[in-house]
C-alpha cells in the first residue's frame, strides 16, 4: 500500500479510529526503534563477558550435566520416601 493511499484511509475515518491508529504507529515505532539500535550478535557478546555464564565450568562432578541431575534426583527422590 503507497503512502498517499494510506494517509487518504486514515483521513477517512472518525477522529477516535484515527487516534487509535496513531497510537497503534507509535508502538509500533517504538518497538522497532530498539530493535534497530542493537546489531545482531551484540547481546551473545555481552553475555559471553558475563561473570556468572560458566560459572560451573570448573567442577568435575557437573562434568556431564544430564547425569548430574539425574543422580541429584534420584538422591533427593531416595531422601524423599524415607521420611514418615
Amino acid at each position: 500500500m503507497q503512502a498517499q493511499e494510506t494517509i487518504r484511509k486514515i483521513a477517512t475515518l472518525p477522529p477516535e479510529a484515527q487516534a487509535i491508529v496513531f497510537d497503534l504507529l507509535e508502538t509500533l515505532s517504538k518497538r522497532y526503534a530498539s530493535r534497530s539500535k542493537i546489531k545482531p550478535g551484540t547481546q551473545m557478546k555481552g553475555l559471553r563477558n558475563d561473570p556468572f555464564i560458566g560459572i560451573w565450568r570448573d567442577r568435575k562432578d557437573m562434568a556431564d550435566s544430564a547425569e548430574y541431575v539425574r543422580n541429584l534426583r534420584q538422591t533427593e527422590w531416595q531422601r524423599g520416601a524415607k521420611k514418615p
